[in-house]
């Protein structure tokens, strides 16, 4: 059966969806789009790496190795998915349970009077701008009763996390604890910077570099030129996404200094960046 002119152009389908039409009056008519049959991307902004320019290529890390830190049992089905992803990203694959520790050099109860300070740079979605004002974040430093009264988050701009271990000391290695599923500290009325709590739970992993000093350093701008060491960089490829709780970095006595700083690479930062940290001094 033929069908209608009008039939063929409405057909009784809610589920058809007419996206374009071209019409002519015969088919040797020239036909014309009246606009582009792709995107030219013209009105594209910059792309921007996610990993932030402090870190260069000619930025050579110190020598050291990393080894996955956790704080659970790993369900035995997800190890060998776990171990080829450490593998793949040229970690060990030693899976020992590792809570923070109360003895390292850097704990609140040591004596060693050691600080944290976190420090926000930049402007929230939100029209806020931060200029480095410290935050006392000292209770990542305390691996028994470390918590934070409030949690602030910062959806843009870059974050700083100073510690300063008040002399020159040999790093044995630093062990650092993540909040993976939650963030930690959150209480009713606790204030916010720029996110919500839904976007609090959607953060993402941490990425960030490291940077040492054994004097006096300016914190703001490009480290390198503010006399900062280079250590290293961390970017998620230690297969948190399967319940590991941290890293570790072992410097096999290579790392003396005073002064470390961890710089966020640009994307979401806040003061419950870093659960725990651990930093041990070389045994003499």
């Amino acid at each position: 059966m033929k069908l209608s002119c009008q039939e063929e152009l409405k057909p009784n389908n809610p589920k058809i969806k007419i996206f374009a039409m071209t019409v002519s009056r015969n088919n040797k008519d020239d036909i014309i789009p009246l606009q582009n049959l792709y995107d030219d991307f013209k009105d594209n902004k910059p792309i921007k790496l996610r990993v932030n320019e402090i870190v260069t290529s000619d930025l050579k890390p110190l020598n050291f190795y990393q080894v996955p830190l956790f704080t659970e049992k790993v369900d035995e089905r997800m190890m060998p998915r776990l171990k080829r992803m450490l593998i793949n990203a040229g970690m060990d694959t030693t899976i020992v349970i590792t809570p923070p520790s109360s003895n390292d050099y850097a704990d609140v109860n040591s004596g060693n009077k050691v600080t944290a300070f976190y420090y926000p740079f930049g402007r929230s979605s939100k029209g806020i701008d931060y200029s480095g004002q410290p935050i006392d974040i000292s209770n990542i430093l305390d691996s028994r009763t470390g918590t934070l009264k409030d949690t602030l988050f910062f959806d843009n701009g870059e974050g700083r996390i100073v510690i300063d271990l008040k002399k020159p000391i040999s790093v044995d290695r630093i062990n650092i604890y993540f909040e993976t599923s939650r963030p930690r500290g959150q209480q009713t009325g606790a204030p916010q910077a720029g996110s919500s709590f839904s976007q609090m739970m959607a953060r993402g992993q941490q990425i960030f570099s490291i940077w040492a000093s054994s004097t006096e350093s300016d914190i703001t701008g490009d480290p390198k030129s503010k006399g900062w060491q280079y250590v290293g960089y961390y970017n998620s490829e230690t297969g948190r996404g399967i319940r590991t709780s941290g890293i570790s970095y072992i410097f096999n006595n290579n790392l003396k200094c005073k002064y470390l700083m961890f710089i966020s690479d640009g994307t979401w930062h806040g003061t419950d960046y870093f659960k725990q940290i651990d930093i041990f001094e070389v045994k003499k």
